[in-house]
């Protein structure tokens, strides 16, 4: 019998959710329910979507685009392999080897070269 009572005292001891009057509330201090204390936080979180219609939502500053450098003939070369097929042929060999673009091997061919020579100079 005391089970029961005890039971019944609790459940006195809880308010109703303010919002929907239904469920129970989540703790004494709070006036909302589980469920309601959820649809209000997702509201929250929308913000300036559920605002009113002549309220216009701020805009995000965005980076501007960087200016497109000019092309000139020095940024540009372009390489015939009409009498080298065999070169062509191993360039594109050692890009599929080392997973690059045909263009990118080329650079790093050159760049690697460079280095050498540099090296070798000093």
């Amino acid at each position: 019998m005391e089970n029961t009572q005890s039971i019944d005292t609790e459940k006195e001891k809880k308010t109703l959710c303010s919002q929907c009057n239904v469920n129970p509330t989540i703790s004494t201090g709070s006036p909302y329910c589980p469920s309601c204390m959820a649809k209000l936080s997702h509201r929250k979180r929308k913000g300036s979507e559920n605002a009113p219609a002549g309220v216009k939502k701020k805009k995000t500053p965005t980076k501007p685009e960087p200016a497109p450098l000019p092309k000139t003939s020095r940024d540009t070369i372009t390489i015939e392999f009409k009498r080298h097929i065999s070169i062509l042929k191993e360039v594109e060999k050692l890009a599929d080897q080392e997973m690059r673009p045909l263009d990118c091997q080329i650079l790093y061919i050159l760049k690697k070269f460079i280095e050498t020579a540099a090296c070798n100079n000093e």
